[in-house]
């Protein structure tokens, strides 16, 4: 088995690829919401990744995690409200709309709008299917061996929230669309079904045996470990195969970009057509003043 080591940001190029200006001057202030993680490298990977944000943008930025490691998000939004801001935008670095998105990040909101009900606070919504983010997972996908003929297992951490889980079905789609793999299959590490094994096993069944196992996470953690453990241990079982282990989406400029367009989509009139995937989505050329 075979993985790549993901150390470095990658520079994704689109056609509006700075959106610092986005932000509506009037967003005085920004508070990043992240799940949390009992793994050192995992909140290192988070808090740089506020760091990247921070540099790209003129608001201030604040940082808290939901649980399992600090700075928990209450104390670090009483730390953004003692600075009086006027209007902020809680937004969560959060790949997929699960009860941590929906439940603790609405009643952080709730929060703010109960201790400090004179500022104007708006929620962005998860990170999603966006054509910056797909295009980042097919680059670790090719970073781990995978080409056009080979297979891919897009992993997912597993949510009880159908509608999360349904989204990453949706992603695979987009991957093996945008991505030209043979096929692309999707699985979850825990709470929801098919397992990794299970996941594995119908790609054999399909007579695969080359197979990118390939995480849908942002940073390192526990669960990743056991997708690696658990690929590893059918692989020992498959001497037939050959399975490539892909690495987390990480610290990357697709992410901080598409954070700060969900910022800016939080602070004016939501956007609710699905332009982030749109293949007919290109940029405008204005020549001549026409």
């Amino acid at each position: 088995m075979n993985w790549e080591t993901n150390s470095a940001p990658t520079n994704s190029t689109v056609e509006d690829s700075d959106r610092s200006s986005l932000i509506p001057d009037d967003v005085e202030a920004i508070f990043v919401m992240g799940h949390g993680t009992k793994s050192v490298d995992g909140r290192s990977q988070f808090l740089e990744a506020v760091d990247h944000l921070r540099a790209s943008i003129k608001q201030p930025v604040f940082a808290g995690f939901i649980e399992l490691c600090g700075p928990n998000m209450y104390p670090a939004m009483d730390e953004l409200l003692a600075t009086n801001p006027e209007s902020i935008v809680v937004a969560p670095l959060i790949l997929l709309p699960a009860g941590h998105l929906k439940d603790d990040g609405a009643e952080l909101v709730n929060y703010v709008r109960r201790k400090s009900p004179q500022v104007d606070v708006a929620y962005a919504r998860d990170l999603g299917a966006h054509r910056l983010i797909l295009d980042t997972i097919t680059a670790r996908i090719h970073a781990a061996n995978g080409g056009p003929d080979e297979a891919v297992l897009l992993v997912g951490r597993g949510a009880s929230d159908p509608d999360a889980n349904s989204e990453l079905f949706k992603i695979s789609r987009l991957v093996k669309e945008f991505g030209g793999f043979i096929e692309v299959e999707t699985s979850f590490v825990s709470l929801a079904l098919p397992s990794v094994i299970e996941g594995l096993d119908r790609l054999y069944s399909l007579g695969r045996r080359d197979i990118v196992v390939q995480p849908y996470f942002l940073y390192r953690g526990a669960l990743l470990d056991r997708i690696y453990a658990q690929a590893s241990q059918w692989a020992t079982n498959h001497p037939d195969c050959t399975i490539s282990l892909g690495k987390e989406i990480g610290i990357d400029d697709s992410v901080t970009q598409v954070l700060i367009e969900r910022i800016a989509q939080a602070s004016r009139v939501p956007i609710l057509m699905s332009c982030d995937i749109c293949i007919y989505r290109h940029p405008i050329s204005l020549r001549g003043g026409n």
